[in-house]
């Protein structure tokens, strides 16, 4: 049976809200999440330093800019640990140091706001905003970097009418038919359908997906030497793959961040 993908696969969530013509979901999802309504100026799913990090090529989900000067980072988790909480707050420190080399005046960094939507059956909360605050006297120490988190699962479970549209993120095929008489959320069940109908985008999400598996496998050698001989042999393996496939050079880049030159010496 043909795998449905919903819009928390990673690659489904970046084609469908870095997309310009979905600006609207975009700023819609960012309003459910932080209940501020902004006009959305950019939206790229942006590269980390390969140097900062084991996983070749990896990238933030989303990260957007509002014409009001406030950067948003989206990231989807498909579990919660105490590790994954730190990478990713270490993605959100990073755009805040990048902020702070830009910005000639202090008073001038952007409001940073990092959305975590996870989906687990974890004991967290179905969702949580974090401030950075005194212990003493509750006094807060920034006001400029926030963290908000969501359990999608338990969300969904509790049918907040609020969330309402976070549903739309984890909905198999058969939950998209009852969204009606909301545009947004019509809207988005109509390009989650269109982009599984696709065919070679489904290819591109299974080879992703694939990848991604094959390095979860090497990072249980847990040794920094054995993590990126590793990596290093798994994109290769998905790479070849892709070639056989004629998958373009291109997309293979994309997926596995090799150069093209790499992907040309593999032929």
């Amino acid at each position: 049976m043909k795998k449905f993908y919903n819009a928390l696969n990673d690659g489904m969530f970046k084609a469908i809200f870095c997309n310009e013509k979905n600006r609207d979901l975009l700023e819609r999802l960012i309003y459910e999440t932080i209940k501020i309504k902004v006009k959305v100026k950019s939206a790229v799913a942006k590269e980390i330093p390969k140097h900062k990090i084991y996983i070749k090529g990896k990238t933030l989900d989303v990260v957007c800019e509002t014409e009001d000067n406030k950067i948003l980072n989206i990231e989807i988790n498909n579990y919660a640990t105490e590790i994954l909480r730190k990478r990713n707050f270490g993605y959100g420190a990073q755009l805040y140091c990048d902020a702070i080399k830009v910005g000639e005046d202090y008073d001038k960094i952007p409001d940073i706001y990092q959305i975590n939507l996870t989906t687990t059956k974890e004991d967290i909360p179905d969702y949580e905003i974090y401030h950075f605050q005194g212990q003493r006297y509750g006094k807060t120490y920034i006001n400029n970097f926030i963290i908000y988190e969501f359990n999608l699962t338990k969300i969904k479970e509790m049918c907040y009418n609020e969330f309402k549209f976070l549903n739309i993120l984890s909905s198999n095929k058969e939950e998209l038919k009852s969204y009606k008489g909301d545009r947004e959320m019509e809207k988005l069940s109509k390009e989650v359908k269109k982009l599984n109908d696709d065919s070679k985008f489904v290819e591109f999400l299974t080879n992703e997906e694939e990848y991604e598996k094959l390095v979860n496998t090497y990072h249980s050698v847990g040794y920094k030497e054995g993590i990126e001989q590793g990596i290093d042999q798994a994109t290769k393996e998905i790479a070849l793959k892709m070639l056989k496939q004629n998958i373009d050079s291109k997309t293979i880049s994309s997926v596995t961040g090799l150069t093209l030159k790499e992907i040309e010496d593999l032929k």
